[in-house]
């Protein structure tokens, strides 16, 4: 399929962007759109990234975004919004469906990865803002500063305040005995979030009531949104001119010396004092 100029120019700028990375460009035209997946080398084709340009408003959507490896999820998100500011993009939209693939094992069944679902509100529960509120997406009508701080102050709370059902609670007890139930929200899941990162397995039970507890609490009384179920759209409006300073603090004008020789005053002599 012939690729007409357009979707050929903002290709040549995503390779260009991505120049240092191991990702793998392909691309859609639709009637409305430029769709672009980005996939890298030495992951399986379910990581990767979905790119949308449209038409029309130059908007740029995410509508998927996965890292094969945690720690370049910042680099490739800093890479996308510089991306947006080459196409001159008014904004980058986004759906945060964040989940982590945690180890499970399954009882007479092999073990294997299933996905924690809501897992922003774990960040939440810790930082009082999601990972995509660090990267500078909101929602339009949110007031970021006043609901981390409410965040933060929920999170200094014990868990037993949280978990309030009986079963819940001792269901919790039960699965993680180690876990003090009047630690606070942030100590708890700070614990949970290290194991998890760690890839330590879990039991089907300790997966079922961490999956549990994230949708019927963290989603309930953290403030954030997509809010389970709805998903409300976030954006991030791309801060080019800071973009543009640090490419400069970084590859300064040079400026070429002048060939001409600068003729300086001789220097007056000191007057000597009379003996």
């Amino acid at each position: 399929m012939e690729i007409n100029s357009r979707e050929h120019e903002l290709l040549h700028i995503l390779n260009s962007v991505f120049e240092e990375t191991d990702l793998v460009f392909h691309s859609l035209e639709t009637s409305h759109t430029y769709v672009f997946e980005i996939l890298p080398e030495e992951c399986n084709t379910e990581y990767g990234i979905e790119l949308i340009v449209y038409k029309n408003s130059n908007e740029l959507q995410l509508s998927n975004f996965s890292a094969c490896q945690q720690k370049k999820g910042t680099l490739l998100l800093e890479l996308i919004k510089m991306f947006a500011c080459e196409i001159n993009s008014p904004k980058i939209i986004l759906i945060d469906k964040q989940s982590l693939d945690v180890m499970v094992d399954i009882p007479e069944l092999r073990s294997e990865f299933m996905p924690i679902e809501h897992f922003a509100f774990v960040d939440i529960a810790i930082k009082g803002e999601s990972w995509y509120n660090k990267m500078g997406f909101y929602r339009e009508d949110s007031n970021p500063q006043e609901d981390k701080i409410r965040n933060m102050l929920l999170s200094d709370e014990p868990l037993s305040i949280l978990i309030q059902d009986v079963r819940a609670f001792k269901m919790f007890q039960d699965n993680f005995p180690d876990i003090d139930m009047n630690d606070s929200i942030k100590n708890v899941f700070t614990n949970i979030k290290q194991k998890l990162i760690e890839k330590t397995p879990l039991t089907i039970t300790q997966f079922e009531t961490i999956n549990y507890i994230i949708k019927r609490y963290l989603t309930k009384y953290f403030i954030y949104e997509p809010r389970f179920p709805i998903n409300t759209l976030m954006e991030c409006i791309p801060n080019c001119k800071k973009i543009e300073k640090e490419e400069e603090e970084v590859l300064p004008i040079i400026k070429p010396k002048s060939l001409k020789r600068k003729h300086s005053k001789p220097k007056k002599r000191k007057s000597q004092r009379k003996k």
